[in-house]
């Protein structure tokens, strides 16, 4: 009750995670009260040799939490093929439910921007909230720029961001 007064008729269509940790159960949970698409983010190579050396405890629950946020993902967006190969072979999650989009993409003017399919109908406004941290290494500025280029063409597209960090002074603007 308290979620749909705080939202009235506000509702976003997709809410993503950068990560299987911290605050995606939330955001799980969130997206599916108000019966939305959750896209988890992995940007990290798990179980690489450097991912290894970390606590074996710390690991072991970091493993359960992404196997429970991956399988309960709509989609998964990975970095690399190396990383969806890895979530395939060792989550068992499908491949039709990973998506390879890496960091540093390039956009000029004679590039399409592929959307995922979402079943929503080009009449209804689509909502697409983003939830993290302000800071340099989320690459912010991407999501900015693709966002302009998504709201250019669909002029249902709405954009909402929600955090703090040390860049928010200029992300705001």
């Amino acid at each position: 009750i308290t979620i749909k007064l705080f939202l009235r008729d506000w509702k976003p269509n997709v809410i993503t995670c950068q990560n299987p940790w911290g605050e995606a159960f939330i955001l799980l949970l969130f997206s599916k009260i108000i019966k939305c698409s959750f896209v988890s983010q992995i940007h990290t190579d798990l179980l690489s040799i450097y991912w290894l050396k970390q606590n074996p405890i710390f690991n072991l629950i970091r493993l359960i939490q992404a196997f429970l946020i991956f399988n309960l993902s709509s989609i998964i967006r990975t970095v690399s093929d190396g990383i969806s190969l890895k979530l395939h072979n060792f989550f068992f999650i499908p491949k039709n439910k990973l998506h390879n989009i890496p960091v540093g993409i390039t956009i000029n003017r004679n590039s399409t921007i592929n959307v995922f399919k979402t079943g929503i109908k080009k009449e209804k406004i689509i909502n697409i909230l983003y939830v993290g941290r302000f800071e340099k290494e989320k690459n912010l500025d991407l999501w900015l720029n693709t966002s302009f280029l998504v709201a250019k063409k669909y002029e249902n597209a709405r954009f909402t961001l929600i955090g703090d960090g040390t860049e928010n002074i200029r992300i705001r603007r």
